[in-house]
């Protein structure tokens, strides 16, 4: 669930950039060794990392905080 929302999150912050700052996306990034399937200008590579890294890190807060399954 962490890594959805995070991915989530992190896909509305890049809507959000690319709203202010038209073309920012693809000005910043390097698309060379990388495939070019986008979700609205976003390379499917930086949501697959942001769900990745928000599953982890919510892994890691719950081993942290000592939140444990019932």
């Amino acid at each position: 669930m962490g890594g959805f929302m995070f991915m989530l999150t992190y896909f509305l912050v890049f809507i959000a950039i690319e709203g202010i700052f038209p073309g920012y996306v693809d000005s910043s990034f390097v698309r060379e060794g990388i495939t070019k399937i986008t979700i609205f200008k976003i390379p499917l590579q930086e949501l697959l990392i942001a769900f990745v890294g928000g599953a982890y890190w919510s892994s890691i807060y719950e081993y942290a905080r000592g939140y444990r399954i019932k």
